[in-house]
């Protein structure tokens, strides 16, 4: 649509919307319609509130958006909503909805050259401007039907400012019942307009009759629109309940009869988020009137009931305003046979009782501290969780405090997250408005806080809170094999437990502990742990032989499993040799066995050879030999790691077991022990440990160990 062209080549404004007409369809998809209002899109899904109008809503279903032409755009745009909603009755969820498929509209624009232009200037009077008129007053509205009940004649009282004049004035009709046929009487489905005359000798006056074609007049609906000269639309729609057709004088024989209104149960005060039922007696003249809509207001909620068989009409008020005193009125607006009356009561509403209640007990140092507080309401029948609140935590020992405010979640949680707080027991309170104590460095300071809906509430967690070490593993890096010429370097790394918020790992210490074969520690230190997580050490040389190392984080900030590892500290000088015939005891041709043993070491790598034969006939391992200058692989047999061909080697076999390398040797007294890897009846890859020892002939040992 193209705006009219102007004399004066100004823009032009459009100024007012005339609603001319339109058609519908009742509950097109059959039936009542629930309506689903808006609900906020937050992180949780939120209800939808019940709708409720006792007239078509939006009443005017049409509005002028002139946010684009106000913002530098050049567009003033008509919004439309082709849809209204009226529900079935006071308190029903369901009601009707009304689609329009066509709307009629007629645009009034305004020339701002002219209407902005100043009339009637005189001294002492600043004159008059029509751009500044307001929309034209429907001060009087009647349709009266004709006696035979085939026309109603309209009449219209408008006034206005005489410099902008009233210009059109119409009604817009439409009907409840017939259905529409394709005729111009009123009916179902069609709004129609029908423009009236003004009055020769009344200028504020204007008339018209309507036909009605076989429509009962008091099926009719109609509303009134008048335009100015400025282009502004006033209307009247009878607050959205639009007119009917009636005889509106009352007869002199038959008067309007009085009526009083009163509650019969009124509460005085409630708390915020509770909920009020009133109750309200309609009478006339000492009887109950039954059937009566009676309309409830409390501050700025509205509901209707009908009154029963005993005048009575009962709502309940959700109390949602702030905390204060509003009044309560029921009122009964006057019908044909009888006058309103109205009744009202005065209502306080208090604040809401609270509840604050704390878990949690115990946390790990450096993880959130796990106290959680949770903000209810006391509203009856059921507590509420409150959300959007402030919770002030205060955590206290000795002279350290922290204050923390925490805002509560959809579920009126508030957690206290994670604090610096070294290892140790605190008290922990939590407070909700009221008077909150602050430590400060100077003594407790007051803190008051109120809410205009809550009342105040407090907890403190039962037993304090508690923040113990928090877990780790140490991983022993360090020295496994060492010679007496030390040092021996102990090292280690320091995981902390990946469950929250990791800590300052600088915090922790490592002990390391050697322990020797019989459990005695000849060796203890505590070292310091870097920002990487690795601590190392160096202790001085320990004798010969097998200890192990423990290893611990310690430090009160940290705490860990004890982890052991073994420590094998040899004497490089020394060298072990032997061979002999043993005997065992499994059976025939396995009851005897030779073994052959010549190791030494290289520098820091045991070399030589180590044979052990079993029940194999012709193969004596004795034959180990003598020679010194021997190279820790130097047996032709075969190199470990040969795969094994058939089954799994049976222990109780024959067996040629012969070491293809050496981990380390240890001699300690008159005991040697070795270890290695080897291949038994040449093949596969075996861990073994030897121990020989050296007293009387008698008296010597030989020992082995195999495993895979």
């Amino acid at each position: 649509m193209s705006a009219p062209g102007l004399l004066s080549g100004a823009a032009p404004t459009l100024r007012g919307v005339g609603f001319r007409g339109g058609s519908y369809t009742d509950n097109p998809t059959g039936g009542p319609v629930l309506p689903l209002t808006d609900a906020p899109a937050t992180e949780q899904r939120a209800l939808h509130s019940l709708f409720s109008s006792s007239v078509l809503y939006p009443v005017l279903p049409f509005r002028v958006n002139y946010f684009d032409a106000l913002t530098g755009g050049s567009s003033t745009r008509l919004d439309v909503t082709p849809a209204q909603y009226q529900s079935s009755g006071p308190g029903s969820q369901t009601g009707t909805l009304r689609a329009f498929s066509s709307m009629n509209f007629r645009l009034y624009y305004s020339d701002p050259a002219l209407s902005a232009t100043t009339y009637g200037q005189a001294v002492g009077y600043p004159g008059n401007i029509p751009a500044l008129a307001a929309a034209p007053a429907i001060s009087q509205v009647s349709a009266i039907p004709s006696p035979d009940g085939q026309s109603v004649a309209f009449r219209v009282n408008v006034a206005g400012d005489p410099s902008a004049g009233i210009q059109q004035v119409w009604i817009t009709y439409t009907a409840t019942t017939p259905g529409c046929s394709g005729g111009l009487n009123p009916c179902a489905g069609q709004w129609q307009p029908l423009d009236l005359v003004r009055d020769a000798a009344d200028s504020t006056l204007w008339t018209g009759n309507l036909a009605l074609a076989g429509t009962a007049s008091g099926n009719v609906r109609y509303l009134v629109q008048a335009v100015n000269g400025a282009g502004v639309v006033g209307t009247a729609t009878n607050l959205g309940a639009y007119y009917v057709p009636r005889v509106e004088t009352v007869q002199a024989t038959a008067p309007k009869q009085s009526t009083s209104i009163s509650f019969s149960s009124a509460p005085s005060s409630g708390t915020y988020r509770d909920a009020a039922t009133f109750t309200a007696v309609l009478s006339s003249n000492g009887s109950a009137v039954s059937g009566r809509p009676l309309v409830f207001k409390f501050g700025p909620q509205r509901l209707q009931a009908v009154t029963d068989a005993s005048g009575s009409a009962t709502v309940s008020f959700p109390l949602l305003q702030p905390p204060g005193q509003y009044p309560v009125r029921a009122a009964f607006e006057e019908a044909q046979d009888l006058l309103g009356s109205a009744a009202e009561s005065t209502f306080t509403i208090a604040r809401q009782a609270t509840t604050l209640t704390l878990t949690g007990g115990s946390a790990h140092y450096s993880d959130s501290t796990g106290v959680v507080a949770t903000l209810a309401d006391q509203s009856a029948p059921t507590p509420r969780r409150l959300r959007e609140q402030t919770v002030i935590f205060v955590v206290s020992q000795s002279q350290s405090s922290w204050v923390v405010p925490v805002v509560t979640d959809p579920l009126g949680r508030a957690p206290l997250g994670p604090l610096p707080l070294t290892p140790g027991a605190y008290t922990v309170a939590a407070y909700f408005s009221g008077t909150i104590p602050v430590p400060t460095s100077t003594g407790v300071v007051p803190l008051s806080l109120s809410n205009d809906r809550y009342s105040a509430s407090s907890a403190t967690l039962s037993n304090g809170l508690t923040v113990t070490a928090e877990p780790a593993t140490a991983a022993y890096t360090g020295d496994t094999i060492d010679s007496v010429a030390g040092p021996i370097r102990l090292a280690a790394t320091v995981t902390q437990e990946a469950d929250d918020t990791p800590g300052d790992i600088t915090n922790a210490q490592v002990l390391f502990a050697v322990k020797d074969a019989g459990g005695n520690v000849v060796s203890q230190t505590t070292t310091p742990v870097a920002a990487d997580g690795t601590t190392s050490t160096s202790i001085p040389t320990l004798p010969a032989g097998l200890y192990r190392i423990e290893s611990t984080v310690a430090g009160g900030f940290y705490s860990s499993p004890t982890t052991t590892s073994p420590l094998v500290v040899f004497d490089p000088s020394l060298s072990v040799k032997g061979k002999g015939v043993i005997p065992t005891a499994a059976l025939p041709p396995n009851d005897t066995a030779t073994f052959g043993l010549n190791v030494h070491y290289n520098g820091a790598q045991p070399a030589g050879k180590l044979k052990f034969v079993r029940g194999i006939v012709g193969d004596d391992a004795e034959g180990a030999g003598d020679d010194a200058q021997v190279a820790a692989t130097d047996d032709p047999q075969v190199v470990a790691g040969s795969p094994c061909p058939g089954t799994a080697v049976d222990p109780n076999a024959s067996v040629d077991f012969r070491a293809t390398a050496f981990d380390w040797l240890v001699i300690t007294g008159s005991i040697a022990q070795v270890q290695g890897v080897g291949t038994i009846n040449g093949c596969g890859s075996y861990h073994f440990r030897a121990i020989a020892s050296q007293g009387d002939p008698a008296a010597d040992t030989f020992e082995i160990h195999v495993w895979d």
